[in-house]
């Protein structure tokens, strides 16, 4: 074969890889933009373990009886520093979420009526510790003048100034604290100083 020949082979076999070579790139061309134009199937979703509301909602409703799970009559009495009269429980979703305990007032008395509530304790599920942590925090930050108090040995909880009763304009006292993954709320219509709301927060603890 004259060396004319062999550079004759030599460019047809160079020509032939090229076009090899072109055809097996545009092959797989297609490949790569199904790719990127293909889409996954929708994620189901799912509850955020970060939560800041209450994991249960609906409505609550009140249905007056003789005692309370979080509250003894006599306790609520004695420190609250008040004559009692009523209960009531607050349910919601088939469970007791909380009371309401009203006065017994005398007519001559510049106190809160028989129709007003003055010690209510809610209790709410969040969905960890860290979410309750965080809820009764923000809750205690909505009122005013909000202080620690220990309610428990180990658990610190806050109280503050709110309004329960609307002629004590926003000085009744309340405690909120967690426990687990509860928030337990107390509202009082004591104003002058926390002490009572601290010593139903403790008392209400145990039983949470």
């Amino acid at each position: 074969m004259t060396a004319r020949t062999l550079a004759r082979v030599a460019a047809a076999l160079a020509a032939l890889a090229f076009v090899v070579s072109l055809a097996a790139c545009t092959k797989s061309s297609p490949k790569q933009d199904t790719s990127s134009t293909s889409s996954s199937a929708p994620s189901t979703p799912t509850r955020s373990i970060d939560q800041t509301g209450p994991v249960s909602v609906g409505n609550i409703t009140e249905k007056t009886t003789s005692s309370c799970p979080y509250l003894s009559f006599d306790t609520a009495k004695n420190d609250a520093g008040m004559r009692l009269q009523r209960i009531a429980t607050l349910h919601q979703n088939g469970k007791v979420v909380g009371c309401r305990f009203f006065p017994a007032v005398f007519t001559s008395e510049k106190l809160p009526p028989t129709s007003q509530v003055v010690i209510e304790i809610v209790v709410s599920e969040y969905a960890n510790h860290t979410a309750a942590n965080n809820a009764f925090i923000r809750i205690a930050e909505a009122g005013k003048n909000f202080q620690q108090e220990e309610v428990a040995t180990g658990n610190t909880g806050l109280c503050y100034e709110t309004t329960l009763w609307a002629k004590d304009q926003g000085t009744d006292w309340a405690c909120t604290f967690s426990k687990g993954t509860k928030v337990v709320v107390i509202r009082t219509v004591v104003n002058g100083s926390s002490f009572n709301v601290v010593q139903l927060a403790k008392a209400v603890y145990p039983k949470v």
